[in-house]
């Protein structure tokens, strides 16, 4: 795929299935890797299968502090983040009327503002090295009209319409600095 020997990736949601098979493939091109998820025994694994050069970090992403101690944690390891995937994502599906706020501010917390916060942290260094990528997980959703979907999806299907607005300044804001940001999403398919 690419040759990443001696890039250091930070990978949120490693212990889902997207954010399994990114950090494969990462490591199998060279990386050297910083994986956050919530399950602790997944991490173990993943880290045991993956084996030198990977650090696995319990994060709950809605947390602000352990957002914060994670971008620090994963500079310290390796001493500098490469490669920032902003991969982890939640739903919590119910109607609106029904929606309890914790609900919603535990989807917006860590569908948007994790990865803002993450984003943040460490595109300071990336702006110092000129270099850097900064990718960005997300759903096709907010460009499919499925009122279903959307009637028992709010709080996800508008943190994905505002992924998409904060990476379009984001691009526009670390173009000009020689950081490179993306955008990817996953689809029903």
């Amino acid at each position: 795929m690419f040759n990443l020997d001696g890039k250091v990736a930070l990978i949120t949601g490693a212990t889902g299935g997207i954010g399994m098979s990114i950090a494969k493939q990462m490591k199998s091109s060279g990386a050297k890797l910083i994986l956050s998820g919530t399950r602790q025994e997944v991490l173990s694994k993943l880290e045991l299968e993956l084996g030198d050069d990977v650090k696995t970090i319990v994060t709950d992403l809605s947390d602000k502090n352990d957002v914060m101690s994670l971008a620090n944690e994963a500079e310290e390891t390796f001493g500098s983040i490469d490669i920032l995937i902003n991969n982890a994502g939640i739903t919590a599906d119910g109607l609106l009327l029904r929606m309890k706020d914790e609900d919603w501010d535990k989807v917006i917390d860590i569908n948007l503002s994790s990865s803002m916060r993450l984003t943040r942290q460490v595109i300071r260094g990336m702006i110092k090295r000129k270099y850097g990528r900064i990718i960005f997980i997300s759903s096709v959703i907010h460009f499919i009209a499925l009122v279903s979907a959307i009637l028992i999806l709010t709080n996800y299907y508008s943190t994905m319409g505002l992924v998409v607005g904060f990476v379009i300044g984001e691009i526009v804001e670390a173009g000009f600095l020689m950081v490179m940001c993306k955008k990817y999403f996953k689809s029903f398919l």
